[in-house]
């Protein structure tokens, strides 16, 4: 025979203090993980900067530095691949929200869905060759030509953003819905 627990069972709803606490524990936790993506992106930023003042003062001084340019162009990649997985936490991608509008109410809601699963497939189809990229720079031990640094330094930044913006999708359906919402007419 079963014993029936002393502590009664809290049901989740949506708007209950349960799944209060549940999404600020979640929203939370995405904070936490966004914090190193964005300090990353501050260092490239201002490592890019630093590279590209020191490549113009030693051509103006008559001495030009070799690896400012590589240096440049593999900060300038981690930039813009840890701001396509910053771009899907508040849903900031690009849609096409004008076609929606326009369609019926069913398709209409099920938009978010719609976004949701072709978004994940997508960054779960570069995951898998960003992944691939990488193993294989690692396995053929290939080097940048001026900074003679492992490439798969600069190849990991597609992997990254694809669990960047994997986490960034899952942020806008479980902390904020309401930014996949379609705006009625």
């Amino acid at each position: 025979m079963m014993k029936r627990s002393a502590i009664p069972s809290a049901r989740v709803t949506p708007g209950s203090e349960a799944a209060r606490l549940r999404r600020d524990r979640i929203e939370r936790f995405l904070a936490a993980v966004h914090r190193w993506p964005d300090y990353l992106a501050g260092l490239a930023t201002a490592g890019m900067l630093v590279s590209v003042l020191l490549q113009i003062g030693s051509r103006l001084a008559g001495k030009p530095v070799a690896w400012t340019e590589e240096g440049t162009r593999f900060l300038f990649l981690w930039i813009v691949f840890l701001g396509i997985g910053a771009g899907f936490r508040k849903a900031e991608s690009a849609r096409v929200t004008y076609f929606l509008t326009k369609m019926p109410r069913p398709v209409r809601r099920l938009a978010p869905h719609i976004y949701a699963a072709t978004t994940i497939g997508f960054f779960v189809l570069v995951l898998i060759t960003g992944s691939q990229l990488v193993l294989q720079q690692i396995r053929s031990h290939e080097l940048g030509s001026a900074l003679m640094i492992p490439m798969w330094l600069v190849g990991i930044s597609v992997p990254a953003s694809a669990v960047l913006g994997i986490l960034g999708v899952i942020e806008s359906l479980l902390v904020r819905p309401e930014l996949l919402q379609v705006e009625e007419e």
